[in-house]
């Protein structure tokens, strides 16, 4: 593929073209009349043979036809004797750092510092010092987080005792893993039980986290266009960095092993955003410190601190833990909830067949000493996983109603107002994750017959048993087109659970709950689908949300891919 479109020339000295210029070369050089249908086929397919490598970002996209060069750039960054020769501690890299590592590779810096970003491995912000760009690698920042993890807001507001909080771990589902274990040997051929398979990708993906956090924050794109569109004497720009000098305090991370350039106290970049929400008017603003495993976010008008951290042990799960005077209970809800769905649309947009699960944290009253090492520090006392509250709100409704008010609400009972509980819903408001391994599961043939053709016989729906046997018979010759299995789309026959669901809330819209398919499920003796549910499915569904500083911003996972 290089050599059909002569990369030596000068106008292309790197294997780098953008689409456009894709376009035209295949078009001047091979067939003047292939559409944008068959070049996008042939992209795929080369991409499929490893001929060509595509990267793509907001509207700019890349294709590398020379993948090993394209691999050269990224371990140059990441190599190991990177992590030695670290210029700064945070991550934080200017365009003359980039010269330095890339200069015998490219002199383009332009290229290199759109492919890093294109590949999300770094966030570009202003220097409010001088106005330099600077660009934060999160895979690269080795300052530590002290442990336990504190609260810094606590530390400093005046009346300490009165805070709520707010809480909950995410984990990777392995339920897929072990469906698939059942499905390629029976238990009792074995003669032992399965144990699950520890498999965890949260850890690889929270750097990506980290670097879309900065993304939310920073809204350098709004600032480039602020001062674009803005004649010179107008406002400065509503993105502004500063510098903060904080103690490295002591950790494996800090030790003798470290880069030479590290020193009792390390360059910590802060950076803070105000925008005018277009509800009431205020202002609003945004605190972000990253950290090597944590990142913590504020928002001061409303004294609203959260931490997002890894696991330090095994990287198994992510926490998120949130705080906030009483009177902010409402802000604290929808701000936690709307950090959630960005960390969601992050794991998922980097592994799309993923599941997640959450587990909620209560804690103990604050007691905080007037002397004590960490005031901040707030113990965890009980965990609700997804399924425990689950079981609760279908066994003792009473208490669950308490426990869910303090737990998940806040203790607001306006939250609670504005909330559904997810067993209530109907089945086509099911989390497409939990939908979509269910009906694969269902959908793989059972010896014992505890497969989706019992399920449409629990529902009601046995008539349609034998149109959907004989396109088994029939789908064997044809390739599958399944909606939950091939992507996001309508409904397909191909998946014979997915049109048991969709024909029983077409049906029988008032019995077609959630709260009913588990019972069914229940019912058929399939044990591990249902524990799949109780871990997977919504707990609650939010009828309107409210701006918490950070849905409003402009800059949710789609605005910036």
């Amino acid at each position: 593929m290089n050599k059909s479109f002569s990369f030596g020339s000068t106008t292309n000295a790197y294997p780098i073209l953008t689409w456009k210029q894709f376009v035209s070369k295949i078009r001047d050089f091979i067939n003047p009349l292939a559409n944008d249908d068959h070049l996008i086929r042939i992209k795929y397919q080369l991409e499929l043979m490893g001929e060509i490598v595509c990267v793509k970002k907001n509207d700019l996209e890349f294709v590398c036809f020379e993948p090993d060069w394209l691999f050269k750039v990224l371990g140059r960054l990441l190599s190991h004797d990177r992590y030695y020769e670290s210029v700064s501690l945070n991550g934080v890299l200017r365009l003359n750092n980039l010269n330095d590592i890339y200069h015998d590779m490219c002199s383009n810096l332009n290229l290199i510092k759109d492919l890093l970003i294109s590949f999300d491995l770094c966030t570009e912000f202003e220097d409010s010092s001088n106005g330099d760009l600077l660009y934060e690698f999160s895979c690269l920042n080795f300052l530590s987080e002290p442990l336990p993890l504190s609260f810094q807001s606590i530390k400093s507001h005046p009346n300490k005792t009165q805070f709520v909080f707010n809480a909950f771990r995410i984990k990777q589902s392995l339920f897929h893993l072990n469906s698939v274990s059942r499905a390629s040997m029976s238990e009792s051929a074995m003669g032992l039980s399965i144990m699950p398979v520890r498999v965890s990708q949260l850890a690889s993906v929270f750097f990506r986290i980290q670097a879309f956090m900065r993304h939310m924050t920073s809204s350098f794109d709004e600032a480039k266009k602020h001062r674009v569109e803005t004649p010179p004497r107008a406002q400065r720009p509503l993105v502004r960095a500063s510098s903060k000098l904080d103690t490295l305090l002591d950790s494996p991370e800090s030790s003798s092993s470290a880069p030479t350039t590290a020193s009792s106290t390390m360059n910590i970049m802060r950076l803070s955003k105000n925008f005018r929400p277009s509800a009431n008017g205020t202002l609003i603003d945004l605190e972000l410190y990253q950290t090597r495993y944590c990142s913590r976010v504020s928002k001061k008008s409303c004294s609203i601190e959260a931490l997002i951290s890894l696991d330090h042990v095994n990287g198994d799960y992510i926490e998120l833990r949130a705080c906030a005077p009483h009177t902010h209970k409402e802000e604290l809800f929808y701000f936690v909830q709307d950090l959630y769905a960005l960390i969601e649309q992050v794991v998922v947009d980097a592994c799309p067949n993923i599941c997640l699960e959450k587990s909620y944290l209560m804690f103990k009253p604050i007691q905080v000493p007037a002397k004590t090492s960490a005031p901040g520090v707030v113990n965890c006392e009980m965990i609700y996983t997804n399924k425990d509250l689950l079981l609760m709100q279908i066994e003792n409704r009473t208490k669950f109603e308490s426990v869910f008010v303090d737990l998940v609400c806040c203790g607001s009972d306006s939250v609670r107002r504005n909330l559904s509980l997810g067993i209530d819903l109907s089945v086509s408001k099911l989390a497409w994750s939990a939908k979509k391994m269910l009906c694969k599961t269902l959908d793989r043939v059972d010896p014992m017959g505890r497969d989706w053709s019992i399920l449409a016989f629990l529902l009601g729906l046995q008539d349609y048993l034998k149109m959907l046997d004989d396109e088994i018979t029939t789908a064997a010759d044809t390739p599958p087109t399944n909606s939950l299995i091939s992507g996001i789309g309508g409904a397909s026959k191909s998946s014979k659970c997915e049109f048991i669901l969709n024909e029983w809330s077409r049906q029988k819209p008032e019995q077609a709950t959630v709260n009913n398919l588990i019972s069914k499920i229940k019912d058929m003796g399939r044990v591990d689908v249902y524990n799949m549910l109780l871990a997977t499915i919504d707990l609650f569904h939010i009828h309107m949300f409210r701006d918490s500083g950070i849905q409003n911003s402009n800059q949710t996972l789609a605005s910036i891919r």
